[in-house]
């Protein structure tokens, strides 16, 4: 960990830090920092989970990779994909199958997402 701050970063200067981020990102010259590995509590136990923390820096450069390469792949995919995209996860794809099922299952298949939320949770 690098040990930055935002309020050392707005010290710094805001816009002049992001500038010399992104020379660094142009002249190949930026490399990533080891993530801080922390471990949280799971909910509802005594076990742990490891959590890794990047700097801010690295975080900066992650969002803006994503900002620019999201809207591309996005592109590419069929509305029937569902994993790792913004408003189509998991959830959505079992509320829109439940909508689309036989008139009569409905209540069977709204019980069975929820047992499986539940797990899910649980296993977290």
């Amino acid at each position: 960990m690098d040990g930055q701050k935002f309020g050392n970063i707005e010290a710094y200067g805001a816009e002049r830090w992001l500038g010399e981020l992104a020379e660094r990102l142009r002249t190949k010259t930026y490399q990533p920092e080891a993530v801080k590995r922390v471990w949280i509590p799971k909910p509802n136990s005594d076990k742990k989970r490891p959590l890794g923390v990047p700097t801010i820096t690295d975080r900066v450069v992650e969002t803006a990779a994503m900002l620019v390469l999201e809207p591309i792949f996005e592109a590419d995919l069929a509305p029937e994909q569902y994993a790792y995209r913004r408003d189509r996860g998991r959830t959505t794809l079992c509320e829109r199958f439940i909508d689309c099922s036989i008139p009569g299952t409905r209540k069977s298949l709204t019980a069975i997402y929820r047992a499986t939320l539940t797990v899910s949770r649980m296993r977290s």
